[in-house]
């Protein structure tokens, strides 16, 4: 059950091209794979579940990793800790967008809830952190939120039949947000607010989307999903994977080990929160990028916040 595979079984595309005015940050392709694999693994959907689904929040990681993925192989004769490192063999990772070509996502699945319910899951990785507002950021997971909806008609549900319709979860995992969103998760449902007369509130959560913003891990000192994800998505050997895993129950017998170690070979120095220099060579890259795509120097100082001496030192180094 490796961690790492080669380019050839990996999809490495952004399901979301850069729109003009846009930026990202510059993510080694093998560690954005790597992170994508190792999210895939059941144990790592299933602390998800457990930290981002109330359906599952009682559930335990063994029963969550035997019992929850529909359309999974029979897991009966496996022990809990071979379990944990099973890939998941997702639905799909495109959905039907009426008009147009299909939508590629990151993880699209069906899981079942300890009370026998169905819902649907999404799991986005965001390696690369777009810099645009909230309303950007927001109206494109509602987007996806939707489809997930809309691709139900005619397989959930047929005609008039609203009432089976399957509740949804779209979890989008940002790992190196602005600073103002890091370290948090964000929930945002469609409501019903009484404006006039008796008729009460109602709250419908047919849709939900979580942002979970990482951060620093030395930050983090609540223990829960944000811990967890910061924690692991920086480690520097695969021990100090270990050590996190352990932390949080999961048993790591079948983890490999001599696999992750390419992961945190890769990740040294993209993700590192505290050296400055590292961050200030993320930036000048950006800051290239910015001007490459035809933004001001005063926009980039004054609309994206960098230090307006880096940004002259960037354009001077372009004019030389």
């Amino acid at each position: 059950m490796a961690l790492y595979l080669d380019n050839n079984t990996t999809n490495n595309r952004h399901p979301n091209p850069i729109p003009y005015g846009t930026t990202k940050v510059q993510v080694d392709p093998a560690f954005d794979s790597n992170v994508k694999i190792l999210l895939s693994k059941r144990v790592m959907q299933a602390i998800l579940l457990r930290y981002c689904v109330p359906e599952f929040k009682e559930a335990s990681l063994e029963w969550i990793c035997r019992n929850a993925f529909q359309g999974e192989p029979a897991a009966e004769a496996e022990s809990f800790e071979e379990l944990c490192f099973a890939t998941l063999h997702q639905d799909s990772s495109e959905v039907p967008v009426p008009g147009v070509k299909a939508r590629d996502f990151d993880m699209v699945y069906r899981a079942r809830t300890p009370k026998g319910e169905e819902v649907i899951i999404n799991v986005e990785y965001q390696g690369d952190f777009y810099e645009e507002t909230s309303v950007k950021r927001v109206n494109r997971a509602q987007f996806q939120s939707a489809l997930l909806v809309s691709e139900q008609n005619g397989k959930t549900f047929r005609g008039q039949a609203f009432e089976k319709m399957q509740k949804s979860y779209s979890v989008w995992i940002y790992v190196k947000p602005t600073k103002n969103l890091r370290n948090g998760v964000n929930l945002t449902q469609f409501d019903t607010w009484r404006l006039y007369g008796k008729v009460n509130e109602q709250e419908f959560s047919l849709n939900n989307i979580l942002g979970v913003y990482l951060d620093d891990p030395a930050n983090v000192k609540t223990k829960g999903i944000v811990h967890f994800l910061s924690t692991l998505l920086n480690c520097r050997s695969s021990e100090k994977m270990v050590d996190i895993m352990k932390e949080y129950d999961i048993p790591t017998k079948y983890f490999d080990k001599e696999a992750a170690e390419s992961m945190c070979t890769v990740s040294n120095g993209i993700y590192s929160w505290g050296e400055e220099k590292g961050k200030q060579d993320e930036q000048r890259h950006t800051i290239q990028i910015l001007l490459d795509l035809g933004q001001s120097v005063e926009q980039i100082i004054h609309e994206f916040h960098y230090p307006e001496t880096l940004v002259h030192e960037v354009v001077k180094e372009q004019l030389a």
